[in-house]
């Protein structure tokens, strides 16, 4: 009989602001043991983590990291190779970015790159929107792009509910168009970033989210296949 396979267990930051319900229950649909936290302390030793997109720039960096130490803190252990692997939705991927125009101050800088407010009209801008990849085309090379992606559906349209987006940088995995391309997707080490909603995206999302917790269990386990 086959070992049985533990749920991966989640930390979900809860920024104290916003409804973290919606994306609380799609990764328990995918099999994740999911623990609100609102304490940043308890990331430290948190196996998975999942920052969710509530709030603004400002007000999330606040609670996550709200001094220079504790950024400078966070993005080491991110980037160590050790960190657990960590999944930022919306506000929660832009968080990791380097600043945002939305607010003064610095993001924690996992991904050296700069938020802009979208400046094509309508924004915010809401809706589902196609995802392409940064290098190559169709939805084999998106796939190809990251563990995570390996069984997204196509074509790729996902919901977003934003004003800002990353601009796009050399960790840029996938991006939309308003206006102007912003990232989509970004990975860099166990952290990989997006900018839509995946917990709104219906289908779509639900894949993605799955092949994320898949990914994060196989790091988890010390499957030396896990990370790539």
């Amino acid at each position: 009989m086959a070992a049985r396979v533990s749920p991966l267990r989640v930390h979900l930051f809860d920024y104290g602001v916003g409804n973290i319900h919606s994306i609380s229950k799609a990764l328990r649909a995918v099999g994740a043991h999911v623990t609100i936290v609102s304490d940043p302390e308890r990331l430290v030793g948190a196996r998975a983590i999942v920052l969710p997109g509530v709030g603004a720039f400002g007000a999330a960096i606040d609670a996550l990291a709200p001094t220079p130490r504790l950024r400078s803190a966070l993005r080491l252990r991110l980037l160590s190779s050790t960190a657990p692997p960590t999944l930022g939705v919306c506000v929660g991927f832009q968080v990791l970015c380097r600043s945002s125009e939305e607010s003064r101050g610095a993001g924690v800088g996992v991904f050296p790159t700069a938020v802009r407010r979208l400046r094509r009209p309508p924004v915010p801008h809401m809706g589902w929107a196609l995802v392409t990849p940064r290098k190559g085309r169709g939805i084999a090379a998106l796939r190809s792009a990251h563990p995570a992606l390996r069984t997204l559906p196509s074509p790729p349209y996902l919901y977003y509910a934003h004003s800002y987006g990353p601009r796009v940088d050399r960790y840029t995995l996938a991006q939309t168009v308003h206006g102007v391309p912003f990232g989509a997707i970004a990975a860099r080490g166990r952290v990989l970033g997006v900018q839509f909603h995946p917990e709104k995206s219906a289908g779509v999302g639900l894949a993605l989210l799955r092949g994320w917790a898949k990914w994060a269990s196989a790091i988890v386990r010390g499957d030396p296949g896990g990370e790539r």
